[in-house]
């Protein structure tokens, strides 16, 4: 299966960033306009972005201030059985951050290429949020398509 793998470094504190992917309601400071559920191994967190779809993930891997892994339960079809692993190590004075998107292997060129470059706008709008305190999650999220 084909990996989108983005990583950034945010100045914060390594727990801020991991509740950023570990704490559902915090998915909507930097992502989805609205984001629920039960943040544990076999919990679901449900992404909810109007107009658009709403994406509902397993957390299927948590360590604290390590990892977070979620695999797609539904959504719309280029993302149905995806897998987002966020890993988390801190060094040179700040939490590094690298997300690896495994995508199903029947996903076009072009639905591949929109997850590569729309990845970065979100992982940016994570590091507006730990940083400065606002994000920009969908539908304030910066587009890449006309």
């Amino acid at each position: 299966m084909p990996k989108i793998i983005h990583q950034i470094g945010v100045v914060a504190n390594v727990n801020e960033v991991y509740d950023a992917v570990g704490e559902a309601e915090a998915y909507s400071r930097w992502w989805s306009a609205k984001s629920y559920g039960e943040c544990k191994v076999g919990g679901e967190l449900t992404l909810e972005f109007p107009g658009y779809a709403t994406h509902v993930w397993k957390f299927v891997e948590m360590k604290e201030n390590e990892l977070v892994v979620l695999k797609n339960l539904s959504g719309p079809e280029p993302w149905r059985g995806s897998e987002l692993r966020f890993e988390l190590k801190e060094g040179s004075g700040q939490v590094w951050l690298k997300l690896i998107h495994t995508v199903c292997d029947d996903l076009s060129e072009d639905e591949v290429l929109y997850f590569n470059t729309k990845w970065p706008t979100f992982l940016v709008s994570m590091k507006m949020y730990l940083e400065q305190g606002e994000g920009r999650p969908y539908p304030g999220d910066v587009q890449i398509q006309g």
